[in-house]
């Protein structure tokens, strides 16, 4: 499910469905989409500090550009499967509020 939220692009690049439409008014919807926020800003740290130490050492090639891409992309997918399935499966706002708390700051 993250990954194809976070590359929902088409053939040029361009950004299809945002996440919320994806969603629709599911319960958790607010939780989930917060969750992935909050892992697509970090994978897209990581994947900036990981470009530049790269790029400082002649070593950022096209292929290890993909290399990185799929890697990030796949931790994303298996950290966040279980705690997905999880919103998606409670039934009490309790569990939904707890993920907003965790994830949804206000900073």
């Amino acid at each position: 499910m993250t990954q194809a939220l976070l590359t929902a692009g088409d053939e040029d690049g361009d950004v299809a469905a945002d996440s919320d439409d994806e969603r629709g008014d599911d319960p958790g919807s607010d939780a989930l989409a917060c969750l992935d926020e909050q892992a697509a800003a970090v994978r897209d740290e990581q994947l900036e500090r990981a470009r530049s130490r790269l790029a400082a050492r002649d070593a950022l090639t096209p292929e290890a550009e993909r290399v990185l891409e799929d890697v990030s992309e796949r931790l994303l997918d298996g950290l966040l499967e279980a705690p997905e399935r999880a919103i998606e499966e409670a039934d009490d706002e309790a569990t939904e509020e707890r993920v907003r708390d965790l994830f949804c700051s206000d900073e």
